[in-house]
Formats: structure tokens, C-alpha cells, sequence
């Protein structure tokens, strides 16, 4: 299934191959995590500060870029109301159709649009 953008919000409507780039990288977090020596768990959704595994693993260059992805998802989830970032990372990672109850499916896309758009600028795909 297509993933589309909310055209609505105009200044956060981003060019279909940095959306997507975004979108992957948030897929591969598994991968990430694990070239980074950590583990994205629940309650580090609540936490302002990100901490990595092992000093070994961070001199490593392709440790250091998983950790800088790692660390803008973190970085963009924190401009999100912590109610939904479990729940928009789930959607992307999982591409299930629907979302927790809690709120308005427009809701949910509207701040699904707002945390792809921060993650863009903290992996510096937009000025």
C-alpha cells in the first residue's frame, strides 16, 4: 500500500524521495540498533537524552551513522505529544491501516506529518 503525504499543511509538504528516505529510515531501526549497540525501548520514547551502547561500537564510522539516525528519530519524536509516538512509529515501522483509539485518525496524520517533516531537518535532507 502507497503511503501519501497530508497535502493540507503546506510548509511541511516534503518532495516524495526525502518522504520516503525518512519513511526507510525509520523501517531500518532494527538495523540500526543493532549496529549501534542499543535498544530503542518504550520508555526511551519519554526521555529527553538518548544513550548508546558501547564506547568499541562508536568508533566504528558506520556505528557513528547509526547512531546520528537513531538519534534525529529520537530528536523528531520528542517534538511530538508522547501520546502518539509509539503509535506513529508502529504505523510506519508496520504499515498496519490503523491507529490506537485514542484520537481521530486525522489526528494521528497530522502528526505523523509533523514528526517525518522534524525528522527531514534533523537528518539535514531539507534546509
Amino acid at each position: 500500500m502507497k503511503e501519501y503525504q497530508i497535502q493540507k499543511d503546506r510548509k511541511r509538504v516534503l518532495p516524495s524521495e526525502v518522504y520516503y528516505q525518512c519513511l526507510w529510515v525509520v523501517k531500518d531501526m532494527d538495523r540500526l540498533q543493532e549496529i549501534a549497540g542499543t535498544e530503542f525501548r518504550r520508555e526511551m520514547l519519554a526521555e529527553d537524552v538518548l544513550t548508546y551502547g558501547n564506547t568499541a561500537m562508536q568508533e566504528s564510522p558506520v556505528a557513528a551513522e547509526a547512531m546520528f539516525k537513531l538519534d534525529c528519530i529520537h530528536r523528531a519524536l520528542m517534538e511530538i505529544p508522547e501520546i502518539y509516538r509509539e503509535g506513529i512509529i508502529e504505523n510506519i515501522r508496520t504499515r498496519r491501516t490503523g491507529y490506537p483509539c485514542s484520537a481521530h485518525e486525522n489526528t494521528w496524520k497530522k502528526w505523523k506529518q509533523r514528526f517525518i517533516y522534524m525528522l527531514a531537518e534533523n537528518l539535514r535532507l531539507i534546509p
